[in-house]
């Protein structure tokens, strides 16, 4: 179901929908400009402590805005490992497996849970609280029981 009214389902032979992509080469995984070598190292050396805030790795944020962050964080794996700077690929790589389990395995503070009115996956959404001597919000509501605002209104 969408805005529109209800979705007529594809259908098939053999019940599959196959999209096919073409390879496309993507530039930065590619092989980088030599002239631009030295420049890319002395930056990815400069990022391999790069870590997520807290509030964003462990899911008291929206998951478009994780998923952004998370994004960053392992195109910058992808560089090092072409660039041969293996233990910080490593490094990123794990930290992505990490933060992404905190939303599949349903860890997230802010849980991916599916909407019954509209079909699909949505988040939970948070009840912001505003901390005064940290100067910003946390989410203060408990997904793991439902205590989803995402679920008060679903229009």
């Amino acid at each position: 179901r969408n805005t529109r009214g209800y979705n007529t389902p594809v259908r098939s032979p053999d019940n599959k929908w196959v999209l096919l992509y073409p390879r496309v080469p993507i530039g930065w995984i590619e092989t980088p400009d030599p002239k631009r070598l030295s420049d890319l190292k002395r930056f990815l050396e400069s990022e391999k402590n790069f870590d997520l805030p807290g509030d964003v790795g462990w899911g008291f944020i929206d998951p478009y805005n994780a998923g952004k962050e998370m994004s960053r964080m392992a195109r910058l794996a992808l560089i090092a490992e072409k660039l041969g700077f293996m233990d910080i690929a490593h490094s990123f790589a794990n930290k992505v497996t990490v933060y992404l389990s905190v939303w599949l395995d349903c860890k997230s503070a802010n849980a991916l849970i599916f909407d019954k009115s509209w079909g699909g996956m949505v988040s939970c959404g948070c009840t912001y609280v505003w901390n005064e001597k940290e100067k910003k919000a946390h989410c203060a509501n408990n997904a793991k029981d439902f205590e989803c605002p995402v679920l008060k209104d679903v229009n």
